[in-house]
């Protein structure tokens, strides 16, 4: 008994030194919190983003507007449409009517003899040559209007020397008659268009200024309709279909 007691005695003794050396019993570890990576939150960890509404289209954009007429050029016999078709009409109306009536400027002090004709070279401020006389055609009327109507090989416009725009010693006349014309725009698509002038002719040489409205006296006119044709093709409006009035 005595003995056993001993033996417990020293156990607790053994027990109170290993307590006293190692601090006690450990305690619980604990793990720390990750920190948050300073990229930071793992995409793929994240929601899906709600759709974004799709951005508001773009208007309709707005039909061409016509520009209005240029007054000026109304008062010299151009049709009530855009400046620039009316600029056009102007200056084909008036090279048309010199092959017309064989009436361009010329130097007389330079003659050619082209088939047996006396021919002068051209004084025109577009063209001096016969090529560059086609080439600024070109810019006004259709290539068929062009070969058909006013580079004909009998027409008044040749090729002399050096390429020379000459015109045959032949000039015509206009017709005193003509006293003005009113213009009606018959129909316009975008890629074609008509208009149709009736011209007015006096009984008599006509004297007066040019008549661009129509008269509401006409007992003193007799009329005739000319229509003309224009084209949209690469380089802008041509004309397909002319007339000289006078």
């Amino acid at each position: 008994m005595k003995q056993a007691l001993c033996w417990l005695l020293c156990l607790c003794l053994a027990a109170v030194c290993f307590t006293a050396c190692t601090g006690g019993p450990a305690a619980p570890t604990q793990t720390a919190p990750s920190a948050p990576s300073a990229s930071g939150p793992d995409p793929s960890a994240a929601s899906q983003p709600a759709s974004q509404p799709a951005p508001a289209s773009e208007p309709a954009s707005e039909p061409a507007v016509d520009v209005a007429p240029d007054p000026a050029l109304t008062a010299q016999g151009a049709p009530a449409v855009e400046p620039d078709l009316q600029a056009l009409f102007l200056e084909a109306y008036a090279v048309y009517g010199a092959f017309a009536k064989c009436g361009f400027t010329v130097d007389p002090s330079v003659t050619y003899d082209i088939g047996g004709m006396p021919c002068h070279p051209i004084v025109h401020p577009s063209f001096s040559t016969y090529t560059q006389c086609k080439a600024y055609l070109a810019g006004l009327f259709t290539d068929r209007l062009i070969q058909q109507e006013l580079l004909t090989p009998d027409g008044c416009v040749r090729a002399g020397e050096d390429d020379r725009a000459c015109m045959i010693d032949a000039g015509g006349g206009s017709d005193v008659t003509y006293a003005g014309h009113v213009f009606a725009v018959d129909s316009r698509t975008e890629t074609e268009m008509q208009w149709t002038a009736t011209a007015l002719y006096a009984a008599d040489a006509y004297t007066g200024d040019p008549i661009y409205t129509m008269p509401a006296d006409m007992s003193g006119f007799t009329t005739r309709t000319f229509t003309y044709k224009l084209v949209k093709t690469e380089a802008g409006w041509r004309f397909s279909q002319f007339a000289y009035m006078e």
